[in-house]
């Protein structure tokens, strides 16, 4: 029996079958594949791209892109194997248990028997004969080297033995992880004594007076000598600074480069921790010439610490009383990671600032009753586990891209499944999906009984990224219930140009046809949100946009906003020449434009596109500004940051993007953020401003889930034959938009309160790439390996 009449006997059966193709490169596996039936999935599908000038579909392949070919194919498989197909061929080489283990996985978990069907060509194992009839350029040798690994004694039995293992071992990892992350989240809620163990709190890098009772401050940066001044762990001591790399390490090497490393045990980063702030504390006490506050005695110091230990929940009502006054900065980035130097030290106006934050804390300010997370990628079981205890159970929904039955959604409910499948967890799919389009959007509506907060943040929601690496969190204050019976002409929350009006706005896009989002933008909407000074939304959604339509989403509202801010600031001026006949720039030339991403998408050969975006920078072109200068990290300094190459990853640009595009070089200068001890920690961290360096401050700042990219800002078309009429927009992306002016946290006096700075972790002035500075690729080819003896090699 051949193999189409052997696969027709199968399907006549009802067995769901997935055939795994086996051969060498020009074998005629593909030629067999089409034989036999079915739905092929192949991993040559990822390099055929459509001409332009011919229309026809052209195969290119890239070996630098492999992995990614074969992600692809995996989801694929998986997506078919969701929707039933009875039938699947997977047309790969397949040469190795490891080439075919993720789809015998794939095929036990989703009910389908596992067959192989290779080629009986006579030339199948001669690699000159091979060279010559494959169509895709792979060469004799490369053949040769396939062939040594050619597994020629496995069997699908075998396979099947093997995959068994290896789903057993997957969920047992899935399950201790989550228990893991659940312990460590309601772990160490109260500070020990001083006396006893050091406090783990290593996001409360500024602390205010009230916070840590007993624990000795830590002096400022600028006012002590090298002896007396905490160490920076991340650049100063080369032991402490080996021992964390060595923590980084223990996990072994990364199975690819993008993996996170991880330390071995939570015991042992507790450890370290300690360590680490024990220094601190020690270091504090030697300098208590130059510290803040007297030491306390000895006695009164751990009698202290016990009782602000004892009294944890009346300091915390004091700190959360405190986030609506004038000790609270605008906006806060993430915690430290707990490989780096936690003691990094920084005072204003004679008190310390908390200058960074947690999840686990953003999520515990109030016991929730129901929430919403946006995102746009997720690591469920652990996100579920910085929620409170009493609200792991209430009502949450999980607003992503993703279509059902594609690999990430399939994943999201399969990691759901491997947590117990909670019922309280919905998912629902952002309307509107564009090709090549995101949902990037990064917020959370957290309702509590009383009342609703807002948060929007530039972290995905996995620990990569709240833990190590750098980003920023805007919280809101508690918005009260809306009162009974108030007319809707007398909603101050409800006039337009004002945060409620822009997030009523945005979340209205989300609207449609039974969307679980039609009920959410009723409960934002019966809350009081208010007009929250100096504060606005900026966001982008999917779409065509028309007429006024254009100046609600991406740069064209940034546009518009920052030209407001630009009369108002030069109303005088503006009202003199209009007097006078004339017309008169506003603005001023000094200022410099300041744009940081973590993505760069395709922008053009010629920089038109970055032109237009660095005119809604400006505020529109009747408002004068000095040049645009683009922060973005060099391959070095994503070599010798705290994850290495590993951190790239999440900063992706790719080779041959950057190669139609240098022009873009010209902006950049490199990341560097001494003030705040984060150069060596990546940044994935987004935000734009105007600085005014004359009067040293910023005079807007952004920080937003937008890269730089036409999907994110969106890209002026012409529409019914008018050219730059439409606003074509492919990404989900929201921001927050400081409209005040700020001074920047790392050189504000001590006159200036801190929710009058700016936590803009970058250090000014900025530092322009040197003559032999490369702009970061994750497809690169960096040879120099990192502290993990990870190089980056392009083939």
């Amino acid at each position: 029996m051949d193999a189409g009449a052997a696969a027709a006997a199968g399907v006549a059966s009802g067995k769901r079958r997935l055939v795994l193709m086996r051969g060498l490169p020009g074998s005629g596996k593909s030629v067999l594949a089409k034989t036999i039936g079915g739905t092929i999935a192949s991993a040559d599908d990822y390099w055929m791209v459509l001409d332009k000038t011919t229309g026809n579909l052209e195969y290119r392949y890239d070996h630098a892109s492999a992995w990614k070919a074969h992600t692809r194919c995996q989801g694929t498989v998986k997506s078919l194997m969701l929707e039933k197909n009875p039938l699947i061929v997977v047309d790969n080489t397949n040469i190795s248990v490891g080439d075919m283990r993720p789809y015998a996985m794939l095929a036990l978990e989703h009910g389908y028997t596992i067959e192989f069907e290779e080629v009986t060509t006579h030339w199948r194992f001669d690699a000159e004969a091979l060279a010559a009839h494959n169509i895709h350029g792979v060469t004799a040798e490369t053949i040769k080297k396939m062939k040594d690994k050619y597994d020629r004694a496995i069997t699908p039995e075998g396979l099947v033995e093997k995959a068994k293992k290896s789903i057993a071992t997957k969920k047992a990892k899935e399950a201790d992880r989550y228990k893991n992350a659940q312990a460590n989240a309601d772990r160490n809620k109260a500070s020990p004594a001083l006396g006893a163990s050091p406090p783990r709190n290593p996001h409360a890098l500024f602390r205010r007076p009230d916070e840590g009772v007993g624990v000795p401050a830590i002096p400022p940066r600028s006012s002590a000598t090298p002896a007396q001044a905490p160490v920076n762990t991340a650049q100063s001591d080369g032991t402490r600074e080996k021992r964390d790399f060595d923590a980084v390490s223990q996990a072994g090497p990364a199975s690819n480069m993008f993996q996170t490393s991880q330390t071995s045990s939570d015991a042992e980063r507790a450890r370290r921790e300690d360590e680490d702030l024990a220094a601190a504390i020690a270091a504090s006490l030697v300098s208590a010439a130059g510290a803040t506050a007297a030491t306390p005695p000895d006695g009164a110091g751990a009698a202290s610490a016990a009782a602000a230990t004892t009294d944890h929940r009346q300091a915390d009502k004091r700190r959360r009383k405190d986030e609506s006054s004038s000790n609270v900065l605008p906006f806060r980035l993430t915690a430290f990671p707990e490989q780096t130097g936690k003691q990094v030290a920084a005072m204003l106006g004679g008190r310390e600032v908390l200058f960074t934050t947690t999840l686990r804390e953003i999520l515990r300010l109030n016991i929730l009753v129901s929430s919403v997370q946006f995102n746009y990628d997720f690591d469920l079981p652990w996100m579920l586990s910085q929620y409170h205890q009493n609200s792991r159970t209430c009502p949450l929904l999980v607003v992503h891209g993703y279509q059902p039955g594609s690999p990430k959604h399939a994943s999201m409910r399969e990691s759901l499944i491997n947590i117990g499948n909670p019922s309280n967890v919905k998912l629902h799919q952002a309307p509107h999906m564009q090709q090549y389009g995101t949902h990037h959007t990064k917020m959370m509506l957290l309702f509590s009984a009383k009342g609703l907060r807002v948060v929007v943040s530039t972290a995905n929601m996995h620990n990569r990224d709240w833990n190590t690496m750098t980003n920023a969190v805007w919280v809101s204050p508690l918005f009260p219930p809306r009162r009974a019976g108030v007319p809707k002409q007398d909603r101050s929350d409800e006039a337009p140009n004002t945060l409620g009006a822009d997030l009523v706005e945005y979340l209205a896009a989300y609207q449609g046809p039974r969307s679980p989002l039609n009920e959410t933008l009723k409960k934002v909407q019966a809350h009081n949100i208010g007009d929250v000074e100096g504060v606005r939304l900026v966001g982008s959604v999917p779409g065509r946009h028309r007429r006024e339509e254009m100046h609600k989403w991406g740069h064209l509202k940034l546009r518009r906003l920052t030209r407001e801010l630009a009369r108002s600031d030069m109303g005088a001026s503006s009202a003199g020449a209009a007097a006078g006949g004339g017309s008169k720039l506003v603005g001023d030339t000094a200022d410099i434009l300041l744009a940081q991403c973590s993505s760069i998408g395709t922008l053009g050969p010629e920089a038109n596109w970055f032109a237009s975006f660095k005119e809604s920078l400006a505020g529109g072109d009747e408002v004068r500004s000095g040049g645009l200068k683009f922060v973005w990290p060099t391959a070095e300094a994503i070599r010798t940051s705290h994850r290495g190459y590993s951190s790239g990853g999440s900063i992706p640009f790719n080779e041959a993007t950057y190669h139609k595009q240098k022009w873009i070089r010209g902006y950049a200068h490199n990341w560097r953020a001494d003030w705040c001890g984060r150069t060596r920690v990546s940044p994935h961290i987004k935000t734009y401003a105007r600085y005014m360096p004359t009067e040293k401050a910023f005079r807007w700042t952004l920080v937003t889930s937008h890269n730089v990219s036409k999907a994110a800002w969106g890209e002026l078309q012409a529409s019914d034959g008018v050219a730059k009429s439409s606003l074509h927009i492919k990404s989900y992306e929201l921001g927050v938009l400081f409209t005040r002016p700020l001074v920047p946290l790392g050189s504000a006096s001590a006159d200036v309160p801190p929710h009058k700075c700016a936590p803009i972790p970058y250090d000014l002035p900025l530092t322009r790439y040197g003559p032999a500075d490369e702009m970061w690729r994750w497809d690169g080819h960096w040879p120099v390996p990192d502290h993990t003896g990870t190089a980056c090699h392009r083939t």
